[in-house]
């Protein structure tokens, strides 16, 4: 009781100092409030989820992504249209541990609140939307992004292996954002920021629910 009250606590404080939970808060705050709400089964994803961002907190950031990148990429893939019969759903991270099952934005968006958790900072981390020469269709990813930008990582549902985004040719960008912009590519093969991430409606709903689960 104590610990749910903390938790409470802590999101009215982040409201009434007049900003929006902060990845980190929120994502502490919705897994505290969600133990023990499910079967034992589910519960225990959220416990191994629980001890992964604890014992790999201070881990080296190539440790963190490889951990993180494999302990997602254990989910079952399900679509929308089947999970949630929509033609697009963005399921926060408790959603997809609890049902196990989830498509490729799920993943991402499991990842960067993981890692932002973790003390993985704001600005190194973009969720990207992209189409996959691959599969030729959309797709989904998270890339995090040394603080000189020369590497940039992608952790990908498809692939546990890591590997920089210049080698990733089968992804053509569309979009990306965090928490705080959006961006766009331009012309010149860089990009431009469009404006806050809250343009985008799925973002929006999915930091909604998450916030919901604690009240």
């Amino acid at each position: 009781m104590k610990m749910r009250f903390f938790f409470l606590w802590m999101v009215i404080w982040l409201f009434t100092a007049g900003a929006c939970a902060g990845d980190r808060e929120m994502t502490i705050a919705a897994l505290g409030y969600s133990l023990d709400q499910y079967s034992s089964t589910a519960n225990k994803r959220l416990l191994d989820w629980k001890q992964l961002m604890q014992v790999h907190h201070n881990s080296s950031i190539k440790k963190k992504l490889a951990w993180v990148n494999s302990f997602f990429n254990k989910v079952q893939y399900q679509t929308d249209e089947v999970l949630w019969g929509k033609k697009e759903y963005w399921a926060t991270p408790i959603e997809l541990l609890t049902l196990n099952q989830g498509d490729c934005e799920d993943y991402a968006i499991a990842k960067y609140f993981t890692l932002r958790a973790m003390g993985v900072p704001a600005d190194q981390l973009r969720i990207i939307y992209v189409q996959s020469l691959e599969l030729k269709q959309a797709h989904m990813v998270l890339m995090y992004q040394s603080e000189n930008k020369k590497e940039q990582l992608i952790l990908d549902n498809l692939n546990d292996r890591i590997n920089d985004f210049s080698d990733r040719h089968d992804l053509i960008p569309v979009y990306s954002f965090n928490s705080e912009s959006l961006w766009l590519p331009d012309k010149l093969g860089g990009e431009t920021r469009v404006g806050k991430a809250q343009r985008i409606k799925q973002w929006q709903g999915l930091q909604q629910r998450m916030i919901e689960t604690t009240s």
